[in-house]
């Protein structure tokens, strides 16, 4: 039997200014993989990988946005110029 197994992760990246108590810069981004199963035992995709091959993967999905998403988080914030003029 085959079935598809689906992992996705959306993520929401915030930089907050705690001394000022707001957020000043967020990025989004969703990710995900789909894969065709054939090892699942009682046909089930859920089961066609282990715990632990499901959490590592999310992991990756997880950490690879947060590392494109953060240069562009860090552009978005205001300069401390700006910011001090305000």
């Amino acid at each position: 039997d085959k079935g598809f197994l689906g992992i996705f992760a959306n993520l929401r990246l915030l930089l907050v200014d705690v001394g000022e108590r707001r957020i000043v810069a967020e990025q989004m981004a969703s990710d995900g993989v789909v894969r065709l199963v054939t090892r699942a035992d009682n046909a089930d995709p859920w089961e066609a990988e282990s715990n632990e091959q499901k959490l590592a993967l999310l992991r990756k999905l997880t950490l690879d946005q947060i590392e494109s998403m953060l240069p562009r988080l860090m552009a978005a914030r205001p300069s401390a110029r700006s910011s001090a003029m305000l």
